[in-house]
């Protein structure tokens, strides 16, 4: 009876702040996923666009069990990190959602992010993480994916929640070399002298841009970018770092960790999704021998051309899936001192995880750009005979709640 009678209360309580025009909520912290949090009428409230320390009126968008996600109305009280963004598409765009955060508050809401989705996910309590900020937090971004609406012939960015294209004017996080090219096209395609049917994607190495497709008139070749002394290739379809002014910290920090400082190792490392071997030639420069596992041809094939212009002997670029090599082929390396993973958003498979376990390197450093599936896999390498060491985190991604993190693992003794 009890329970039958919390249910009817809660479903109750739903539907009166269903009916309610707003609520009034102060904002709290920022939570996983940009949203910021605060608690009225019994209810948990989710706000996007919103700041610390913000009293604000909110409508109900819609409510799940005690939790309410809602639209911010109206700002009664700014919180004191709250600044006026600097992109008049902030609010329509997809893309950046902290631009109404200071520089400092950006990064006290992503550790906070970092600290929550280790706390609830991985079991993990950290007292401090070290967040690196962005030598540059505007105009950074040398890669971009601008959404093309051939019909109205517009070129911009997909609404926020939307897959519908709106006209973008401005883009403020854009390299200016990539952004000018992003008024280019954009003017091409609306006075119809360009025809394009597909999205298009860009990349930029500060000095000159790449685009595909191909559109005449337009770049669509091979970019280089010098990066703390070694020299990588790259093209518009190929992954690459989107912050190009943060990569020299972020690499030294990666390689440092993954041979405990040492200059030489003799040993084997092994880079996983290697992409076009960011890590994978300075991880060349101190182990006997490094192995890179990519599975995309082209950023291999940049890869295999940037080994071989750097004059390294030392290293060999499998194209085998991930979790395909560490079946078919790890087996086959007598010993293995480091691993070095940067797997996509979604986080590295169950058969990658288990696989490397198997071959028990003696350090894994896991570099990720979403802690939740971060936290989710260190919980089942903790789990599998390793300690977690340092932990840094790098702003890759200024005016966005996205973060890049580093973890690095050690085997129990």
């Amino acid at each position: 009876m009890k329970r039958a009678r919390d249910r009817y209360e809660h479903r109750k309580q739903v539907e009166q702040v269903r009916s309610q025009r707003g609520l009034t909520v102060e904002i709290e912290r920022i939570v996983p996923g940009g949203l910021g949090i605060g608690h009225a009428e019994k209810m948990t409230v989710l706000a996007p666009f919103t700041a610390p320390g913000d009293t604000v009126r909110v409508g109900i968008d819609k409510v799940r069990g005690s939790t309410a996600f809602s639209v911010v109305q109206e700002i009664h009280t700014p919180g004191p990190e709250r600044v006026e963004p600097k992109c008049p598409h902030f609010g329509v765009c997809g893309g950046c959602d902290f631009q109404h955060l200071s520089y400092d508050g950006q990064l006290e809401a992503k550790s906070a992010i970092l600290a929550d989705c280790f706390r609830r996910i991985g079991g993990i309590e950290l007292e401090e993480i070290e967040l690196v900020p962005s030598p540059l937090q505007w105009g950074y971004r040398i890669r971009a994916d601008w959404a093309v609406d051939s019909k109205k012939k517009i070129m911009g960015y997909h609404q926020r929640n939307s897959r519908d294209v709106f006209d973008v004017h401005t883009c403020p996080i854009l390299d200016p070399v990539l952004d000018l090219a992003r008024i280019s096209l954009r003017d091409g395609i609306q006075n119809g002298e360009i025809d394009v049917q597909s999205d298009i994607l860009g990349a930029s190495s500060a000095k000159e841009f790449t685009i595909s497709p191909r559109i005449p008139e337009f770049p669509g070749s091979l970019l280089t970018l010098d990066v703390a002394g070694e020299r990588y290739g790259f093209d518009a379809t190929s992954f690459f770092q989107a912050n190009a002014s943060i990569l020299p910290e972020f690499i030294e920090y990666v390689i440092d960790q993954a041979s405990d400082g040492d200059r030489t190792i003799e040993g084997e490392a092994i880079d996983l999704y290697s992409g076009v071997g960011l890590f994978t030639l300075p991880l060349a420069r101190r182990f006997t021998h490094v192995t890179g596992v990519e599975t995309n041809p082209k950023s291999a094939s940049f890869a295999h051309e940037s080994i071989r212009a750097a004059g390294l002997t030392n290293t060999t670029i499998s194209g085998l899936p991930v979790d395909q090599w560490l079946r078919r082929k790890a087996g086959m390396i007598e010993a293995i001192s480091t691993i070095v993973l940067d797997p996509p958003r979604t986080g590295a498979e169950p058969d990658v995880l288990s696989g490397m376990v198997q071959l028990a390197p003696e350090r894994i450093v896991y570099v990720s750009c979403d802690p939740a599936t971060l936290a989710r896999d260190l919980k089942v390498l903790l789990a599998s005979g390793y300690e977690l060491g340092d932990v840094r985190a790098f702003d890759m991604f200024p005016q966005t709640h996205h973060v890049e993190c580093v973890a690095t693992l050690t085997r129990s003794a």
